[in-house]
């Protein structure tokens, strides 16, 4: 081997085992968290907080229903079920109504006679208190009364006992609900965030797995169903590692079989694994170099590179000729390697400025990859002679190559020139069908699909509404939370929402304490109400109201204290307010609209938002660097030569998205990305073929042709991918290599139309 293929080689080997190194102690790691895709807030933001807090619980919470046709044995289950969660450990429940009402109890005992349910404030406030005298008085006569001379001295007309009861139903969240024949008991857990999520937090999984199977089988006509982000992740997890293994081993073995047929030799297949295994490994450990996290999707697109860095080794192989040496031949077709390789970087490297983490990772991944497996091609295997072909190539395909240069010697460039700024234009104006919603990015399967419709019809969970309530000071807060209460259930959106959770609910503001004592007090001194006074014991002439200060929140549930949201650097402060049973008929918009100090926190929607300007930014840069390119070209090559060689990239990759989206392949990040693959080898094709010497032509059209053939058994494969960014990047990906090898031979073509 030359000095220059052990120079090339000994710094790919350190370069893979300085990255190696950083992943195996932990410097560098991969992430799948979604949040890892976007750049963080450049300044203190409490919806940014408010997102992060509740895309953490989310990611980590999950809801069990009991169903049997008996509502104690439902109920019974699920305590079963709780018990034994609480034996796992490192797991939560939520509305563990032993925990939840001792602590609410002692804190509300001061302010008792100035605490009351929604229902019983309006009923005070509209001055209809008469049917409250009645219920007072007829609990009074109950055998079964619970009230005592103390209570019933701060509280005569019993508000806290109802308000009491509403917030134990509330928290006594396994409380079976019917539904057709059956009773369905709730439990809600959320895997402990002080452990770290790794082997622990499967384990954790694979116990709740067995101990759900377990309480099937000892009771009989018991059903546990249960789902959330983790046991999602789970399943997702095993099916796409068994996805990506047939995947890989088909399109492995699909290439291996297509170049052993093809050249006849084991040879040329060693060399092109060799020549994807240096460019995938290196820009693996250039990326793990150069981040510190490493998100699994510049990985997977990392990989897909496999389609590009191929096209080298068969242009090697496909290119030689008999009695000429490897590095004859490598010397040969240096010059369009090269130029592909240049093209490919500068296509991925505008992606690198574009202040997108995800996106710098596939540029830095891409580049490394490109670069270190063309250059591999051209200094290192031509050098190992164990895997040099010694014959020349001798299959031909003139016939074929002839009738395609025919043929495309009477296409119209202007035109299709003119197509393909058109098509630049729509797409930047966003014309075709576009879809950036974050959930169209899910794994779905008949079992999991089934599962996630049941929790959703059955616990409310898909039709909450989770809002952030801002303000100055924490009273004002709680006024607006009961002002966002009444507008919700008497104003304008009467029974479009079940249920109303927040602080305020525990404890309400000074003001509404203050109202509700003085409307009893008025109640109480009027003529109906002379009739309880005279059965009860003197009443309390005043009362001790509560504030939500951070003394009195510390005692109440965590789920509370987790709605409370400050940010003491820029005095923000706001609460979060849970909407449950929320029909598609509510208007939000309007509600959103009119009140700048309420705003929805909705991780599903921001990461869509954010995948949306993802995907702008990515446009912006793959025209940006396609503009770039085609005036370095024309500078270099001349104006019909340049333009025509860009032209196949260019038409190539615009007219695939566009393709795709006519063919139901609605255009996201992803899409785009996979553009940028359909760029590089639209440019390789053009450029192998400009390039190839006036005896070369044919070898040229051939290994261009092979190129395209064993990337749309790549890419044709990931189309048919029940993942949907594979499918996505598949599908754009064989559209726009089809279109790009069509069109290349005319790279070949002279200004009067004949072929160089």
């Amino acid at each position: 081997m030359s000095s220059y293929g052990k120079i090339w080689g000994t710094g790919l080997l350190a370069i893979i085992l300085y990255g190696c190194m950083l992943l195996f102690t932990g410097q560098t790691r991969f992430v799948s968290d979604i949040a890892f895709l976007f750049p963080k807030p450049s300044s203190a933001d409490l919806e940014a907080i408010a997102l992060n807090q509740i895309s953490d619980q989310l990611s980590s919470q999950i809801i069990f229903l009991v169903s049997h046709k008996d509502a104690d044995t439902a109920l019974s289950v699920a305590g079963k079920l709780r018990d034994e969660l609480r034996n796992i450990g490192g797991i939560r429940i939520l509305g563990d109504r032993e925990i939840g009402i001792s602590k609410f109890a002692a804190l509300h005992k001061p302010a008792i006679g100035a605490l009351a349910t929604y229902s019983d404030y309006k009923t005070l406030k509209t001055g209809h208190g008469d049917a409250l005298l009645k219920r007072s008085l007829a609990s009074l006569y109950m055998p079964a009364s619970s009230i005592n001379s103390s209570l019933i001295r701060q509280d005569p007309l019993g508000l806290y006992q109802e308000y009491l009861q509403e917030l134990s139903a509330t928290f006594d969240a396994t409380r079976p609900k019917k539904y057709n024949n059956s009773y369905y008991s709730p439990v809600t857990v959320r895997i402990s965030e002080s452990l770290p999520i790794n082997d622990k937090k499967k384990t954790r999984l694979q116990a709740i797995e067995k101990l759900v199977g377990s309480l099937e089988d000892g009771n009989n006509e018991v059903k546990i169903h249960y789902g959330g982000a983790p046991r999602y992740s789970q399943k997702i997890s095993q099916i796409s590692k068994s996805e990506a293994g047939k995947i890989s081993v088909l399109a492995v073995s699909a290439i291996v079989i297509f170049l052993i047929v093809l050249f006849r030799s084991f040879k040329p297949v060693l060399g092109a694994v060799l020549t994807i295994s240096i460019g995938v490994a290196v820009g693996a450990a250039a990326t793990a170099i150069f981040f510190e996290n490493v998100h699994l999707i510049a990985v997977a697109f990392g990989v897909s590179l496999v389609g590009v860095v191929v096209d080298y080794a068969i242009h090697f192989y496909t290119s030689r000729r008999a009695n000429e040496t490897s590095e004859q031949t490598a010397n040969r077709i240096k010059a369009g390697l090269l130029y592909g390789i240049g093209t490919s970087v500068l296509g991925f490297a505008a992606l690198a400025f574009s202040g997108v983490n995800v996106l710098q990772q596939i540029a830095v991944y891409s580049a490394f990859g490109i670069v270190s497996a063309g250059i591999s091609v051209v200094y290192l295997l031509p050098r190992l002679t164990f895997l040099s072909k010694t014959e020349g190539y001798s299959t031909s395909i003139d016939m074929l190559c002839r009738a395609h240069r025919s043929a495309v010697a009477v296409v119209p460039y202007l035109a299709l020139g003119l197509v393909t700024i058109v098509t630049a234009t729509l797409l930047l104006l966003d014309v075709f069908d576009a879809n950036d919603d974050v959930r169209k990015l899910r794994v779905d399967t008949p079992e999991l699909t089934k599962t996630e419709t049941f929790l959703a019809k059955y616990s409310n969970a898909a039709s909450a509404k989770i809002l952030l309530v801002k303000g100055t000071s924490t009273e004002q807060i709680l006024q607006r939370e009961e002002w966002l209460q009444d507008y919700i259930w008497t104003d304008v959106q009467n029974e479009k929402v079940s249920g109303f959770w927040g602080v305020s609910k525990l404890i309400p503001s000074i003001k509404k304490q203050s109202e509700i004592w003085e409307m009893s007090t008025e109640l109480l001194n009027t003529v109906e109400g002379a009739k309880l006074q005279k059965l009860i014991p003197s009443r309390s002439t005043n009362v001790e109201l509560i504030y939500a200060d951070e003394e009195n929140r510390s005692q109440l549930p965590k789920e509370i204290q987790d709605l409370v949201l400050e940010d003491k650097s820029t005095d923000q402060r706001g609460h979060l307010v849970i909407l449950q049973g929320v029909q598609s008929s509510f208007d939000l918009e309007t509600l959103l609209g009119e009140n700048s100090w309420i705003s929805e926190i909705n991780p599903a929607k921001k990461y869509s938002a954010n995948f949306f300007d993802t995907r702008v930014k990515s446009t912006y840069s793959l025209i940006g660097v396609i503009v770039f390119i085609s005036l370095l070209f024309i500078w270099k090559m001349g104006i019909e030569t340049g333009a025509k060689i860009i032209l196949v990239p260019s038409f190539a990759t615009f007219s695939a998205l566009a393709l795709s989206s006519l063919f139901g392949v609605e255009i996201n990040f992803f899409s785009v990305m996979a553009s940028f693959l359909v760029f590089a080898l639209g440019a390789d094709y053009a450029l192998f073929q400009y390039a190839a010497h006036s005896d070369d032509k044919e070898r040229a059209y051939q290994a261009v042709s092979y190129s395209a053939i064993s990337t749309i058994l790549v890419f044709g494969l990931l189309s048919f991918s029940m993942i949907p960014v594979l499918q996505t990047m598949g599908s754009v990906v064989v559209i726009g290599v089809v279109l790009a090898w069509l069109l290349s031979p005319i790279a070949n073509l002279a200004p009067e139309g004949e072929y160089k």
